[in-house]
């Protein structure tokens, strides 16, 4: 069996010169084999420039390869040596010391090799350099963006943070949130001054988006770090300033970067050659002389173009220009924008910071360049905010119109959106609504059946879509939808998945543009409307039950009134209605069995008694036949013109009865004024309240009738010199739930019921009723009456 484990060996050691014919494919790997016993049989060429060693090196000393290895990653290197015993080895990392003294980053693979028989007969293993990935990885991981959301308060308190904030600052969210540190407070005090004037500007300038210049913080650690500040405002519905959004992105190692490449040109070479950011270099008229690869990237040109190229004269873009002069006398810019190339056309978001490369006499010679393509960062960023402002949209109290009304704001931030609309189909009825429709052509729909427009084709095939000029007339053709509105260049439609019986359709189109939405958008749109589905559920659903509570409450509210109504009028029947009954009867009884036995006084007197008891009855009955009419809606107001004085004086002429057997003074001072009330009620009123006022009117009082002209109404007064009212009869001096009436001085008896009927007579002839009164000095009803119209 060793015999055949040697073959097998003889005949990889024979065929390595062919692998080794692949090296040139490899170049930039170190590839070797060992026996099964761990003995290095065989090494690429390309290990010296890996390791500095040679191959005979490693065959020669069977430890090197051990010896390479940083102290540090010696357990890393241990671990795979006993792993490999049983298993391959993949994407293991550790350093090795070159021969030279530097550190080199390589990535590990290893490969365990089997003879025809399934026996182990070595390894094959592959060390690839990544110290510049490396580098670059640490470079990109190191750079951060943390959003903030201030309140347009004293001191900017802060409302939000992301979570990365502590990678940057070195707080914590919740030291932020409570107050205890303040974004403003960490400014560098140098820059604290600038920073807040080009705030000022901005407010006084009503600038909804805006950029600082870059400035420097303090971390909680004491250390400096330059941020870019990326400003935007939110405004509520009377365009005031609620809260500043700002995206701040540590630019520190960029900035360090630049401030390093005016000290070493070694430094500047190594990063010049493998930054991810572009690189430039100019001189002091802003004409470049060098650029890396990757700036060409970004502008879309080829290295060559761009050398040579002027930045101030050729350059179309005034915004860049600024940019470029301010930097020659500063010694530094920064530019943020859409930036066109002039050389190839390529529309690109870019973040370029410039610093100045100074003489020994302080003097510009020229300047180095960083741009970065923020092509992918601002979408991102973009979508956060916009999914940030979605959720902040869902917790404010505003009607569902101005709910959709910030939401195609926020949409429109992302993408063209001039002509959107939201489509609410009900499962149940079959019914399409639009309760969201913005187009400049096409008016609002009405709601309208479950038709074959497009909207129907994307809640039928439930699925989000792009539909071009082409494809609508296609599906046209086919029958699947018909046209309607204005035909457009490119549609948009989302399909909308509502909880209960309701789906939907968010839809954009752009009448010009063809090109307005692509797959991308498509995407955006989709995840967006995940979004906005909960945010409008939401609010449906707490509209809905908000609607239900408050109808269930009204629903028992009014029970609860008909419910005591109808209690105080079977109350006002079983007891007061019996009391002047009980009297006539009690009266008749002892007419009937001692007629002989009367004399004439006693005649008077019965007589009397069954007067005033049949004059109450009338009264109660007159009163509840009115009030029950009122509730039932059956009593009819029918008002007219009248002259008050004449209507009083018939109703005094009643009630002057009454008042003389008391000796009370009835005292009229109604000027003759033209009102516009329905009569009966008036009287019904007048009648109620002077009869009241005699009740509770000591024997040879005085009872004073009065008016005053309002400016629509006519006041009259009804004032008495009696027994007043405790204010905790007044409280529930005109409620049905509550038994208010009371005896009068001589022991007259009442309903409670008439100064009610009184109330509402008056408000139905569109007055208002009120009493004032002090207890043991009488009381006054006022009421107005409309004047005539």
């Amino acid at each position: 069996m060793m015999s055949e484990k040697k073959e097998t060996l003889k005949q990889i050691l024979e065929n390595i010169s062919q692998i080794l014919d692949l090296e040139s494919l490899y170049s930039h790997d170190m590839q070797y084999w060992e026996d099964e016993l761990g003995n290095i049989i065989s090494v690429s060429p390309s290990c010296e420039r890996i390791t500095g060693y040679k191959s005979e090196e490693f065959i020669n000393n069977p430890n090197l390869i051990n010896e390479i290895i940083l102290t540090e990653d010696a357990k890393i290197w241990m671990k795979r040596c006993d792993n490999i015993k049983k298993n391959s080895v993949k994407n293991l990392q550790f350093r090795i010391r070159h021969k030279s003294k530097k550190v080199v980053y390589v990535e590990h693979n290893s490969q365990r090799l089997f003879d025809k028989n399934n026996l182990f007969i070595g390894l094959k293993s592959l060390n690839r350099d990544i110290t510049n990935r490396k580098l670059t990885n640490e470079i990109i991981n190191s750079s951060s963006t943390v959003l903030f959301l201030w309140k347009n308060e004293p001191g900017f308190p802060t409302e939000f943070v992301s979570e990365n904030v502590k990678n940057l600052l070195g707080y914590n969210i919740n030291e932020f949130l409570t107050g205890k540190v303040n974004y403003n407070d960490l400014i560098h005090p140098e820059c604290l001054e600038r920073v807040t004037k080009e705030v000022e500007i901005n407010i006084e300038n009503k600038d909804s988006n805006y950029k600082h210049e870059p400035y420097r913080i303090i971390a909680k650690n004491k250390k400096i770090k330059w941020v870019s500040d990326n400003t935007s405002v939110r405004l509520d519905s009377k365009g005031n300033i609620t809260h500043f959004h700002g995206i701040i992105t540590d630019i520190t190692e960029a900035k360090n970067a630049l401030d390093k490449l005016k000290q070493s040109e070694e430094i500047f070479r190594n990063i010049f050659n493998h930054s991810p950011m572009g690189i430039l270099h100019f001189d002091k008229k802003g004409i470049i002389k060098d650029c890396n690869n990757e700036f060409a990237s970004i502008m879309g040109a080829d290295k060559e173009e761009l050398i040579g190229f002027d930045m101030i004269n050729q350059i179309k873009d005034s915004g860049y220009q600024d940019v470029i002069r301010n930097y020659l006398v500063t010694g530094y810019g920064y530019y943020t924008g859409n930036y066109q190339s002039i050389i190839s056309g390529k529309i690109i978001p870019i973040a370029a910071h410039f610093n100045a490369i100074f003489s020994e006499d302080k003097e510009i010679i020229g300047g180095v360049g960083l741009v970065e393509d923020i092509t992918e960062r601002t979408k991102h960023e973009k979508l956060q905010k916009a999914l940030f402002d979605i959720s902040a949209t869902a917790s404010k109290t505003i009607s569902i119109n101005e709910l959709y009304k910030e939401l195609h704001a926020i949409i429109q931030e992302l993408m063209p959106a001039e002509n959107i609309y939201v489509a609410m189909l009900n499962t149940k009825e079959n019914l399409i609504t639009f309760p969201y429709h913005v187009d400049k052509y096409d008016p609002s729909p009405d709601p309208q059946k479950f038709g074959n427009g497009l909207t129907e084709y994307i809640l039928r095939t439930k699925k989000s879509q792009i539909i071009t000029a082409d494809i609508d007339k296609e599906l046209q053709r086919k029958g699947e939808v018909a046209l309607n509105g204005e035909f457009s260049q490119v549609w948009v439609g989302i399909y909308l998945e509502f909880e209960g019986d309701y789906k939907g359709v968010l839809a954009l189109q752009d009448y010009d543009n063809i090109n307005a939405y692509s797959e991308e958008e498509l995407k955006i749109l989709q995840f967006v409307s995940e979004q906005i589905v909960k945010v409008l559920d939401k609010k449906y659903a707490d509209r809905r039950l908000r609607d239900s509570v408050n109808e269930l409450y009204e629903a028992k509210k009014e029970l609860e009134i008909i419910n005591q109504n109808k209690d105080r009028f079977f109350s006002i029947i079983a007891h007061d209605l019996r009391a002047p009954f009980n009297t006539l009867l009690g009266v008749t009884e002892m007419i009937t069995g001692n007629m002989d036995d009367i004399s004439m006084d006693e005649i008077e007197e019965i007589s009397k008694v069954i007067h005033s008891s049949t004059n109450n009855l009338f009264k109660l009955i007159e009163n509840l036949l009115n009030w029950s009419r009122l509730q039932m809606g059956t009593f009819h107001v029918i008002p007219k013109k009248i002259f008050i004085k004449e209507t009083v004086l018939e109703v005094l002429e009643i009630i002057k009865y009454a008042a003389k057997e008391k000796n009370i003074t009835i005292i009229n001072e109604i000027a003759d004024h033209a009102i516009f009330v329905d009569e009966e009620c008036l009287k019904t009123v007048v009648r109620n309240l002077l009869n009241n006022a005699i009740k509770f009117t000591y024997r040879s009082g005085t009872i004073l009738l009065t008016s005053k002209e309002l400016e629509t109404h006519i006041k009259i007064a009804i004032e008495d010199n009696g027994v007043g009212i405790d204010d905790k009869i007044i409280a529930n001096l005109f409620s049905i739930t509550s038994k208010t009436s009371t005896v009068g001085t001589e022991n007259e008896k009442g309903t409670g019921l008439g100064l009610i009927l009184c109330k509402d007579l008056i408000e139905k002839n569109d007055g208002q009723l009120w009493v004032d009164s002090e207890y043991g000095k009488g009381s006054k009803f006022s009421f107005t009456i409309p004047k005539q119209k």
